[in-house]
């Protein structure tokens, strides 16, 4: 009965065995693509699940996607400008977290100490 099976479904079962080549991991919607839907269904949850699950990983991708941009632009911003990256200022560094208040615009208004109350 395997023998049949294999037989009848040879086309599958190279086809399968290619993106296993190309791929090496197979997911749901890739077993799809090659064999065809299932031919009695899919249960919803597990639909659910699967919809869910690639939501997800397409919110990593997206949000990994957009650091890589931020990270572009800041590298050509700083080529641009023409401040290397140990010269570039930081505003992290500059604030004062005690009072929240930036110390260049404390040397701006003259005062010079940290804890100054304005």
């Amino acid at each position: 009965r395997v023998k049949e099976l294999l037989k009848a479904n040879e086309a599958k079962v190279k086809a399968l065995s290619m993106e296993l080549f190309n791929k090496e991991t197979l997911v749901f919607t890739d077993l799809q693509d090659v064999l065809g839907p299932r031919p009695y269904g899919v249960n919803d949850k597990y639909l659910k699940y699967i919809d869910t699950k690639a939501g997800v990983e397409m919110d990593k991708k997206e949000a990994a996607e957009a650091a890589a941009e931020a990270a572009a632009a800041a590298k050509n911003l700083t080529e641009k400008s023409g401040v290397s990256g140990g010269d570039a200022v930081h505003p992290e560094e500059t604030l004062d977290e005690s009072s929240g208040i930036d110390q260049q615009e404390q040397q701006r208004q003259g005062d010079t100490t940290p804890d100054a109350k304005r």
